[in-house]
Order: C-alpha cells, then sequence, then structure tokens
C-alpha cells in the first residue's frame, strides 16, 4: 500500500509539474487530496453479478481559463471488481474478484456560477486505469480460478457535483461520478467483461490564484 501511495503521488506531482511550465497563467490552477466511496461492478457474459464497495482515495487538479469552462484531472487509487454467486452442489458460493487500479479521469467541466462561493458543475471525458493488482476469494479463501486480467482498461467517465468556497484559496469538491468500461478487461480471449463504478468523493482544492474573470 505504501509503494502504491508513493507511485500515485509522484506520478500526479510528475503531471502537474509538466503541466504548469506549459501554462502562461498558472494561477488557475487547484490542487488537493480527494477521498470517498466506489461501488464498483463487472458486467460479465452469463453471470450474476453485485456489487464492491470499497474506499477510494487520490489526488486532483482543475485548470480553469474562466469562471464557467474548466478541465480537471485526477489519480485516483480505485478498487473495482465484484461479487459472483456460484451453483454448488444445490446451494451457492460466492466468489470475490478484487481488481485495484490506478484511475486517470480527464474531464471537461462546465460550472453554473450561481454565486462567488457556489458552483454547480457537470464533466465529461474519458478515462484510462492501470492495473496495479487482482485477487479472487472464494467463501472468504484465496483461489485461483484462472483468469487472467488486461493491465489496462478505457471507458469514459461523468460528473455531477459542485464546488464550494470555504475561504478565498480553498474549495470544497464534491463530486458524483460514474465510469463505464469500454474495453475487454479479460486477457487471453477469456469472456467479455468490462468495468462499471460509481463513486461519491469528497476533496480540497487549493487554489493558487484566484480564477480568471
Amino acid at each position: 500500500m505504501k509503494k502504491t501511495i508513493f507511485i500515485l503521488v509522484s506520478i500526479f506531482l510528475f503531471f502537474l509539474n509538466v503541466k504548469a511550465q506549459d501554462l502562461v497563467n498558472p494561477n488557475t490552477i487547484s490542487i488537493g487530496p480527494r477521498v470517498g466511496i466506489n461501488m464498483s461492478g463487472l458486467s460479465m457474459e452469463d453471470q450474476n453479478t453485485s456489487s464492491r464497495i470499497a474506499p477510494t482515495f487520490g489526488v486532483m487538479m482543475v485548470y480553469s481559463w474562466n469562471r464557467s469552462f474548466g478541465i480537471a484531472a485526477d489519480l485516483m487509487y480505485v478498487p473495482m471488481g465484484a461479487k459472483i454467486e456460484i451453483p454448488s452442489n444445490g446451494s451457492s458460493r460466492e466468489l470475490n474478484i478484487s481488481l485495484n487500479y490506478l484511475h486517470l479521469p480527464i474531464q471537461g467541466l462546465y460550472f453554473y456560477d450561481l454565486t462567488e462561493s457556489f458552483r454547480p458543475k457537470i464533466g465529461l471525458g474519458p478515462y484510462v486505469s492501470f492495473l496495479v493488482n487482482s485477487s479472487e476469494k472464494i467463501d472468504g479463501m484465496e483461489v485461483n480460478t484462472g483468469r487472467a486480467y488486461a493491465p489496462l482498461d478505457f471507458g469514459v467517465n461523468a460528473t455531477i457535483g459542485f464546488n464550494y468556497l470555504i475561504t478565498p484559496r480553498i474549495w470544497l469538491n464534491t463530486d458524483l461520478r460514474y465510469a463505464l468500461g469500454l474495453i475487454n478487461i479479460e486477457a487471453a480471449n477469456g469472456p467479455n467483461t468490462t468495468n462499471t463504478s460509481l463513486g461519491l468523493t469528497i476533496g480540497v482544492g487549493f487554489s493558487l490564484g484566484t480564477i480568471v474573470n
């Protein structure tokens, strides 16, 4: 876990440094931590699945070039997966599939500029996820079912939420985000399986300057 956190923060800081050098006015950037809860599922052929619920955390960056439009990029540790009921001798057993990703969503944002301190928003964009590790358990015991999972996932994500100005340079960011995987995450020509998730996160953005009017 410590190694995962170190990699997550290092990649984000590198990305931020590169982007900051390219911007004419870096004072429109806000960065900060983000935490929340994620409810994930797997869309699988001929299988009834239920959701996996787990905490998520990471860092966020928002770049606004005016009060209505912006771009957001997050780097999150996101637990994904699902539960599957497997028939067994007239009863059933529970297979838990855990897929843990470094998740990089990028979104275009539109802000409804209602007041100086309260800004509802919507967002849409792509994401790419890098598989950190995976495991499978039946009734709590780790097993090897022979499944192999792709190292990358790609899809689209949409957000609704709001930003609330706590102080002149600190924003509270609340996001409800839905993500839909577009590629098969089963490697070696396995059955078609895609990720889905719905997450609620809260973040604190520290502004490097006021948003340009």
